[in-house]
């Protein structure tokens, strides 16, 4: 908050707004995917740890990223767009 405050005061141009929304919205997607995460962990507790390894990887990249889009990050637009660019000029 205080570089927020130091940054307003030098850069006029700054949007400290979006910065902040930008943060939560991260906040957010993170605390998610980690209770996901979480319930997923407790549930196979003592089972493989291949299954647990590969489970919590799949489970955290598709938690975060749907949380980003259902929370309407901009960069998660953005991604989707740079992905089907480089499909399409393949």
């Amino acid at each position: 908050m205080i570089l927020l405050v130091a940054i307003n005061k030098h850069l006029e141009s700054f949007d400290s707004v979006g910065l902040l929304k930008g943060i939560l919205q991260a906040i957010t997607a993170s605390a998610l995917m980690g209770a996901a995460m979480w319930a997923w962990m407790t549930l196979v507790l003592g089972l493989s740890d291949l299954l647990l390894t590969i489970g919590s990887i799949l489970i955290g990249i598709t938690t975060y990223m749907l949380m980003i889009f259902v929370i309407k990050v901009p960069e998660g637009r953005q991604i989707v767009g740079f992905i089907r660019a480089r499909i399409q000029t393949r």
